[in-house]
C-alpha cells in the first residue's frame, strides 16, 4: 500500500506542482510518520488515502465516470475519508467553476451507488460512535488539535501561510479546506 499510495500522490503533485516542488512535496510526504505507519499496516483510511489522488486526477481530466467509481469503492472502504473526500471535491467544484457540476455529479452518483453499504451502516449503527474527544466544547476541540502531535500548532500556522502563499493551487486549497472537520474531529490526522 504504501508504494501504490507514493505513486498515487507522485502523480498528482507532478500534475500541479513544478518539478522540483513535486519531488519535495513527496519526500516531505514519504517522512511523515502517521502516513508511513498507516500504509504499512494497511489501514482502510490509507487505502482511501492512495484512491484520492486518482479521483481528483480522473475528476480534472473529465473522466467523471472512473471518479465516481473510485469514491464508491471509498465509501465501501471507510466510513469518514469519503464524506471529507466529497466536500473537497464540492469545494474544489465551487473554488473551480468549470468542475462544479462534474464534483456535484461525481458525488452524488457515488453516493447513490453506495447506498447498500449506508443502509447497512443504519442497521447496525448501535457499534460505531466517533472517535477522538467526546463533545465539542472549546477544551475538547483544543485536545482534539494536540491529540496527535505536539507540532500541531506549528503545523496550522504553516498551513495557514502556506494556504495564502500558493497562488494556482486550487485543488490543494479545497483539499485543506474539505478536510477541516478532521482537523477539529482528529487533531493531527488532517496533516497525514
Amino acid at each position: 500500500l504504501y508504494p501504490s499510495a507514493l505513486f498515487a500522490y507522485w502523480l498528482l503533485f507532478r500534475t500541479w506542482l513544478r518539478p522540483s516542488h513535486a519531488y519535495l512535496s513527496l519526500l516531505i510526504l514519504s517522512m511523515e510518520f502517521m502516513f508511513t505507519m498507516g500504509c504499512l499496516i494497511g489501514l482502510p483510511a490509507s487505502l482511501v488515502n492512495a484512491m484520492w489522488p486518482f479521483i481528483l486526477l480522473a475528476l480534472t481530466k473529465k473522466k467523471n465516470y472512473a471518479a465516481m467509481l473510485l469514491l464508491a469503492a471509498a465509501f465501501y472502504t471507510h466510513t469518514g475519508m469519503p464524506i471529507l473526500i466529497s466536500l473537497a471535491l464540492l469545494v474544489f467544484g465551487v473554488w473551480k467553476r468549470q468542475f462544479f457540476l462534474s464534483s456535484v455529479f461525481v458525488v452524488m452518483g457515488a453516493c447513490i451507488l453506495s447506498i447498500p453499504w449506508t443502509l447497512r451502516y443504519y442497521v447496525f449503527a448501535d457499534w460505531m460512535h466517533s472517535g477522538g474527544a467526546p463533545g465539542y466544547s472549546v477544551s475538547s476541540i483544543v485536545a482534539r488539535l494536540l491529540w496527535l502531535q505536539i507540532i500541531n500548532p506549528l503545523f496550522i500556522i504553516l498551513a495557514v501561510w502556506g494556504f495564502f502563499r500558493l497562488k494556482e493551487a486550487a485543488v490543494f486549497k479545497s483539499q485543506a479546506l474539505g478536510f477541516l472537520p478532521m482537523l477539529i474531529q482528529y487533531g493531527g490526522r488532517f496533516f497525514m
